[in-house]
């Protein structure tokens, strides 16, 4: 009996060896390999990315999303929705280790992280946020719910849909 080409196949490695996917999530870590070098390489001393441990929340991000949008029928989960699997991830397994503490916003390093890649990952540079009370609030409260809270990925992706839309309102 052949295998059914339309089946779908849910262990990690088969979802990974899907060209699209494969390519979508080297191109992913490729990112935030370097959105951790360019906005946390100045804390080196203490701090360090386990890069064995954000391979594993890129693997758990996207074979999460892939079953959802299998299940639901999703052509193409949007940027929110890949930013979202991939902030609660990283704020689950947290990557980066702290070596040394320094002070209490050390604590919300992969919180800070975790928000850094989303919003690189939507096109939206962290160095270019507006300064605004409210942006700021809401980027913190966010961070607080990562730290605090385990949030469900449709949660965040409403929340960085919301977030942008704020971004974009201000500038």
């Amino acid at each position: 009996m052949s295998p059914d080409s339309t089946a779908h196949y849910f262990t990690v490695a088969d979802i990974l060896a899907k060209p699209h996917i494969r390519k979508e999530f080297l191109k992913d870590f490729a990112v935030s390999v370097r959105a951790y070098a360019h906005y946390f390489g100045h804390l080196k001393e203490y701090i360090e990315l386990d890069r064995k441990i954000l391979h594993e929340v890129f693997a758990s991000a996207y074979c999460d999303m892939y079953r959802l949008t299998t299940f639901r029928g999703i052509e193409n989960a949007d940027v929110h929705k890949k930013s979202a699997f991939l902030i609660k991830w990283i704020a689950k397994m947290r990557p980066i280790r702290i070596n040394r503490y320094i002070n209490a916003s050390i604590i919300g390093v992969n919180e800070s992280f975790a928000v850094t890649v989303a919003l690189t990952l939507m096109d939206i540079s962290p160095d270019s946020l507006p300064d605004n009370p409210h942006l700021s609030k809401y980027i913190h409260n966010l961070m607080y719910l990562l730290h605090y809270h385990d949030c469900a990925p449709e949660q965040l992706a409403s929340e960085l849909f919301l977030l942008e839309m704020q971004i974009v309102n201000v500038l």
